[in-house]
């Protein structure tokens, strides 16, 4: 028995790339744990001094909307109070924030509060 061949137009799939999680940028802002800078105590490198965990959560526009610290050891992320100067006496809106600029906030954890300073820096994607 001899088989059939039959021709096959030749033809092209293309798949459109759909993503399934937003994903947004941010900048990151390293707390100053040791010398002049540091502010309150118990600032561990490992954490307040990793630039990564303090994010500042940008819009579509590119302006800052909320700034957290994520990746605590073991208390979850904590919401940032940011404010003017390093009194802390005045708060300070999350759309004041610029690029590069000297920030003062504090996290707070039941009943410990830490007072954090520190420079916004380089961008990065979080999902």
């Amino acid at each position: 028995m001899s088989e059939k061949k039959m021709w096959t137009q030749p033809m092209a799939v293309v798949q459109e790339f759909v993503a399934n999680e937003y994903v947004a940028a941010c900048w990151n802002v390293k707390c100053s744990v040791t010398g002049v800078d540091a502010v309150g105590g118990n600032h561990r490198q490992q954490f307040c001094g990793d630039g990564t965990h303090y994010q500042i959560m940008l819009d579509d526009n590119s302006n800052p909307v909320s700034m957290t610290e994520t990746q605590t050891d073991g208390l979850g992320d904590l919401a940032c109070k940011l404010y003017t100067d390093a009194s802390y006496s005045t708060p300070k809106n999350i759309s004041e924030v610029k690029y590069n600029e000297q920030l003062y906030w504090t996290t707070q954890y039941k009943n410990q509060t830490w007072r954090h300073q520190g420079t916004t820096a380089g961008t990065s994607n979080h999902s």
